[in-house]
């Protein structure tokens, strides 16, 4: 993605344009990826099958140590440069807020998230999170499907519905 514009090799990956979609992008079709790169990404994100991005993210990692690799859903492998993430975001936005981390509430359900949790003052999964989210995460709620993230705010801002 890069100016409200998702570049995608394959057109027929239905993920690739839904993640566009969500995200207010227009899909460009570019089967030379290599060709429109005169600016420096801030992600990649590879699409696939989960079987073959397993095989490469673990060629990728033994052969990048600048670079973090990580799942975001199991057909999403993001590709970033160390130390971006959702956590150094979040740390960014509470200094320049003026707002204390300790007392931010943060969610997430996949390994990109990971760092967000561990960040906040308070990490909060999503039941139908992965179980290494489950594991640094401070509770757990509801899926995203069952309104978790609702639920774990009414509980803890004393809210009803």
């Amino acid at each position: 993605a890069h100016n409200n514009y998702s570049y995608v090799s394959d057109t027929t990956i239905h993920r690739s344009k839904e993640e566009a979609f969500v995200s207010d992008q227009e899909v460009v079709h570019e089967p030379y990826l290599e060709k429109i790169l005169d600016f420096e990404p801030s992600k990649l994100l590879v699409t696939g099958k989960n079987e073959d991005l397993v095989e490469l993210s673990l060629v990728l990692k033994e052969s990048f140590d600048n670079l973090d690799i990580m799942f975001s859903d199991a057909v999403f492998l993001e590709i970033m440069e160390k130390g971006v993430s959702k956590g150094s975001t979040l740390l960014t936005l509470c200094h320049d807020f003026g707002w204390d981390i300790k007392r931010v509430i943060a969610f997430g359900d996949n390994e990109n998230d990971i760092d967000l949790l561990k960040t906040a003052g308070h990490g909060v999964a999503m039941d139908n999170a992965v179980s290494r989210v489950k594991a640094v995460a401070d509770e757990i709620t509801l899926s995203n499907d069952e309104d978790g993230v609702a639920v774990c705010l009414e509980r803890h801002f004393r809210l009803g519905r």
